[in-house]
């Protein structure tokens, strides 16, 4: 038995390949994607797509901290080093993201970002106190999603490219165009697909 094809340079079922709408981009913020298991063979993922527009993002694939140890221990060890480590999450505690980091906004090195499902999100921030040391922000209330064929559960939810996006635009300005141009064409490919 074979599993769904796939195109091997992006990852997307063939029907739906968005290599020719990927323009690579480079920005100065390392990105790293803290992806629940679920998503990861998750057709319709936009992490992926950072990925691919942005080469040196990091994805690990995991929920607990034990599943994340080693970039744990990489990352807090840089943060002892005056390097500034930003996660992207709605906690209760969290503040908005320009506001908390505007005294460190030229020091932000690093930013994470967790992957999944609100509710999975959720339960792996849940599971990662190790997170909560860091400075943690979420976006400003009223973002609209463009993400049209996939739905979250969370009002005023949006995905992860998007999010990744808004911050990059914050952080350093980061024209974020190739992103949305990818994240488009993903999302027209698959809706021409589900009318066929």
């Amino acid at each position: 038995m074979t599993g769904r094809k796939i195109c091997p340079a992006c990852q997307y079922p063939p029907l739906v390949c968005v290599c020719s709408s990927i323009t690579q981009t480079v920005v100065d913020t390392e990105i790293i994607i803290l992806q629940h298991p679920s998503e990861k063979s998750r057709a319709k993922n936009t992490a992926r797509l950072i990925s691919l527009v942005i080469p040196n993002t990091k994805t690990f694939v995991g929920e607990s901290a034990a599943d994340f140890e080693l970039v744990k221990q990489r990352l807090l060890t840089r943060e002892s080093k005056d390097t500034s480590i930003a996660v992207l999450f709605p906690s209760p505690d969290s503040k908005i993201f320009s506001e908390a980091l505007k005294p460190a906004l030229h020091r932000v090195q690093t930013l994470i970002l967790l992957d999944g499902t609100w509710r999975k999100a959720k339960k792996m921030w849940q599971l990662n106190p190790w997170l909560w040391s860091l400075v943690v922000s979420r976006l400003e209330a009223g973002s609209i999603s463009r993400y049209r064929i996939r739905k979250g559960s969370e009002a005023g939810g949006i995905s992860t490219l998007e999010a990744a996006a808004l911050a990059l635009e914050i952080l350093e300005g980061a024209d974020t165009e190739p992103l949305y141009k990818a994240f488009e064409a993903m999302q027209d490919k698959w809706q021409q697909f589900s009318e066929h």
